[in-house]
C-alpha cells in the first residue's frame, strides 16, 4: 500500500440468507510514523470495544488489553484510509 496507495475493501454483515448489510469503501491509504500521532491512534484502538477472546494476531499489543507501558514496543504499521467514496446495500425481510 505504500507504492499504490489507492485501497478498496468491504464489509459484510450477514445475519440470514435474508437479512444482510454490505458496504464497500474506497480510499487513500496514509501511514502513521509521527510518534505522537501513532501513540493516540494506539491509545484510541485500546480503548475501543473489541472481543475479550481474541486470536494472538487481533491483540494490539502484548499486554492487551491493558495499556502498554511503551507504546513505541508494539510492533506494526499504523494506518488510517481517508475515504473518498463509500456505497452500501442492504436487504432487511424480517
Amino acid at each position: 500500500m505504500r507504492h499504490n496507495t489507492n485501497v478498496c475493501f468491504e464489509v459484510d454483515f450477514i445475519n440470514k440468507t435474508e437479512n444482510w448489510q454490505s458496504v464497500i469503501c474506497w480510499g487513500s491509504f496514509e501511514e502513521i510514523v509521527n510518534p505522537v500521532e501513532r501513540e493516540e491512534v494506539l491509545k484510541k484502538l485500546h480503548s475501543s470495544a473489541l472481543p475479550k477472546v481474541v486470536s494472538l494476531t487481533a491483540r494490539l499489543s502484548p499486554s492487551w488489553p491493558l495499556l502498554p507501558r511503551d507504546f513505541d514496543s508494539i510492533e506494526g504499521v499504523v494506518f488510517r484510509i481517508k475515504l473518498y467514496k463509500k456505497t452500501g446495500k442492504f436487504q432487511n425481510s424480517s
